[in-house]
């Protein structure tokens, strides 16, 4: 466990916790935050050394006191009140320091005395200064696909772009809209003596009043630039397209919290298990102790459960159908009325995924009427899916079709559907060969999903062909990994070994029925003898 400190003297304030440390001095009087370092090496920083912004104001801190001084944890708050535009605004930064976190957590509040009209808000940070434009970023948020630039440019797919703020060029990687994942890694280099930085964030969502994330590079300075990260933070880059103004209503109470780690070494070695990590320290801020969940308490007051959903979709798909939802001869809505402008658009094609689960579950529990309504839908499936296009979006009506009817056929063979599998990948291996690498905005998880639909569709057709392209598909995931950062997506002999395990999935449930006595009732549920 890391030893936490505070120490003092008269001009200079230091929080900190085994190597890493974050400075604070007095310079005329006033409070300044200085670098936060590991080690010897400036690692972060309040942007431009300030505490926060109040739209163009920059606030100057007076006062501090220690209010916590524990073995395990320290902390140290910083306030005062400054005037924008005639209102008073008190406002407080309290830095912590905890044993369990290797890092600093900042609170960052404000008190309007009357109702204020703001365009930025709250604390920022920032890399040094050490970066020439050539270095590499690579940045999560959220659960989000990793943005990864490599000098000015792009080498991961190309991410959705806000319509208006976006600059042609800018490292930037930001959500859109405000997560629900308070999440952000970053790790940029090499810098000016060939070291990487690598930092995480994670939000307070339970405390942040402002939930968007962004990380943008920083102006040129004598040549060189560094990283701002925004989290909980009220700025106009991170409003998509809109001056984000906001009031913040006279004496209320409006908060930032975020958590703050950074390290030269990637923590956990690996990309998975630093974003893992991450994820897991988020769970353990925001996760309720008593593991009651908003949406878990409205089910239960509802009486709703998993096994009840199951058993109306099972009736749902033999039936009639759903107004809206379900029609057995048009198919299934892409989005539901409400949901998307384009909602309410019936398609054939969209049951692939539908079907895949539904066939499972019928040979899983040999119910009859759910096999006849496979066999009554398989065909219409097969010949919506059977169209020339290859290609759309990112993973493509090609693969989100063709893997769930894959698995369909290891429970049930069907020769339309495997004519129609194998004419489909016949036409994306023509359009795209994966040794070429030409398929468009493809990021590493949509390539292990073509991955496993090609070598599951060479295995069940006995395809060399087929293979070939499954194997290609791994060999550029794990190339591309090694220089972006150690991702490991899948290997081959890890989905050699899982298609093995689907493809005897019929003996294996046959043994579990009789081993187990396991059994799903007609109704859709889960019970044993």
């Amino acid at each position: 466990m890391l030893t936490v400190y505070v120490r003092t003297s008269d001009d200079r304030l230091e929080i900190g916790l085994g190597e890493l440390r974050a400075q604070f001095e007095l310079r005329d009087d006033i409070w300044v935050p200085g670098w936060m370092w590991q080690g010897d090496r400036r690692m972060l920083r309040f942007k431009n050394h300030e505490w926060l912004s109040l739209g163009h104001v920059r606030p100057k801190a007076g006062d501090w006191e220690v209010t916590e001084d524990f073995s395990e944890r320290v902390s140290v708050r910083f306030w005062g009140q400054d005037s924008y535009f005639g209102v008073p605004v008190e406002w407080s930064v309290i830095v912590a320091a905890e044993a369990l976190w290797p890092g600093f957590t900042i609170t960052t509040e404000i008190i309007p005395a009357q109702t204020i009209e703001l365009v930025e808000c709250f604390t920022r940070f920032e890399t040094p200064n050490c970066y020439d434009g050539h270095e590499e970023m690579l940045c999560m948020i959220g659960q989000n696909p990793v943005t990864y630039w490599r000098g000015g440019q792009l080498v991961s797919p190309a991410p959705l772009e806000p319509t208006l703020w976006r600059v042609a060029g800018d490292q930037i990687a930001q959500s859109l809209t405000p997560s629900r994942t308070p999440i952000c890694c970053l790790r940029v280099g090499p810098d000016e003596d060939g070291g990487e930085c690598h930092v995480t964030l994670l939000g307070h969502w339970d405390t942040c009043c402002i939930r968007n994330i962004c990380v943008v590079p920083t102006r040129f300075v004598d040549g060189k630039r560094g990283y701002e990260i925004l989290m909980g933070v009220l700025d106009w880059r991170c409003a998509s397209g809109t001056e984000p103004n906001v009031f913040f209503d006279g004496g209320e109470c409006y908060r930032q919290r975020v958590s703050v780690a950074f390290s030269s070494e990637m923590p956990g070695g690996t990309l998975d298990r630093w974003f893992f990590g991450a994820f897991e320290r988020s769970l353990r801020h925001f996760f309720p102790k008593d593991a009651d969940v908003e949406t878990d308490r409205r089910a239960r007051a509802k009486k709703s459960s998993l096994a009840d959903a199951n058993a109306w979709l099972l009736k749902t798909m033999c039936g009639e159908g759903v107004p809206g939802l379900y029609s057995p001869e048009r198919g299934i809505v892409t989005y539901t009325e409400g949901s998307c402008p384009t909602a309410g658009q019936f398609s054939l094609a969209q049951l692939a995924p539908w079907l895949g689960a539904l066939g499972y579950q019928a040979y899983v529990t040999r119910r009859d009427d759910l096999q006849e309504t496979c066999k009554r839908l398989v065909g219409r499936v097969a010949e919506a899916v059977d169209r020339p296009q290859p290609m759309q979006w990112t993973v493509g009506p090609t693969f989100c079709a063709i893997l769930p009817l894959l698995r369909y056929l290891t429970c049930f063979p069907n020769d339309t559907l495997h004519g129609t599998i194998r004419r489909a990948m016949g036409r994306m291996l023509e359009a795209f060969p994966p040794e070429a690498g030409e398929i468009p905005d493809v990021d590493f998880g949509s390539e292990a999903f073509h991955a496993e639909s090609y070598l599951l569709a060479g295995q069940l057709a006995g395809d060399e062909r087929l293979l070939r392209a499954g194997q290609v598909c791994l060999e550029r995931i794990n190339a591309a990994g090694g220089n972006g950062g150690h991702v490991r997506a899948l290997s081959g002999l890890d989905v050699f070994r899982n298609i093995q395990r689907f493809c005897r999935s019929r003996f294996r449930h046959a043994r579990v029925r009789e081993r187990r006595n396991f059994r799903l009732r007609p109704d859709g549920r889960v019970c044993t003898r």
